[in-house]
């Protein structure tokens, strides 16, 4: 793919974005925030967070514009002592391969919105639509086994970790029996 530096003109950047969702890609723009007690903190995590979002598969191209930190006042939760903390937000423009890549990346990252621009219309085969369903399932999976991990006692956790064992062979079995059934 054709590397783009900072000469590429808007017009040739948006033409570009509405050739490629013709052909799949989908562009997006993402909202994220970020709050902590330092303003450059997180103004820096803020560009290295879209920094690695450019790094990730299937992103095609990425910018981001992060907005000045906000500094608020607030009270301890006993209300007698009073801290700055700041809140700092970013918007991110995104085009990415696919419709998963873009799915995927939001059920990884939680933005608080996204916004699909191109294509005006999104269709999925079955397979596609499946294949979501499923990603999104297993990321469900795995914040459930995160949460738990981190709350259970050791022989819980082996249980746990013993039944999504067996739960994903049933997936694989499954997955394997849906590939092999005849187009109908």
């Amino acid at each position: 793919m054709k590397q783009f530096n900072g000469d590429v003109s808007e017009e040739d950047l948006e033409s570009l974005f509405e050739e490629s969702s013709r052909h799949g890609a989908i562009l997006a723009t993402l909202y994220f925030d970020a709050h902590g007690p330092s303003r450059e903190g997180i103004e820096n995590s803020l560009i290295d967070f879209v920094g690695r979002l450019t790094k990730e598969r299937g992103v095609l191209y990425c910018k981001g514009e992060i907005d000045p930190a906000l500094e608020r006042e607030e009270s301890s939760q006993d209300g007698l002592a009073k801290h700055l903390t700041y809140s700092c937000s970013t918007r991110v423009r995104l085009l990415s391969e696919d419709f998963s890549t873009l799915l995927n990346l939001c059920l990884k990252y939680g933005p608080l919105a996204a916004e699909i621009e191109l294509p005006h219309e999104i269709r999925l085969s079955l397979e596609e639509a499946q294949s979501l369903l499923l990603d999104a399932s297993q990321s469900t999976q795995d914040y459930v086994q995160y949460i738990m991990s981190k709350t259970m006692k050791e022989d819980e956790k082996l249980k746990l970790q013993e039944h999504l064992r067996r739960r994903a062979e049933m997936a694989e079995q499954i997955k394997k029996r849906a590939q092999e059934k005849p187009d109908e």
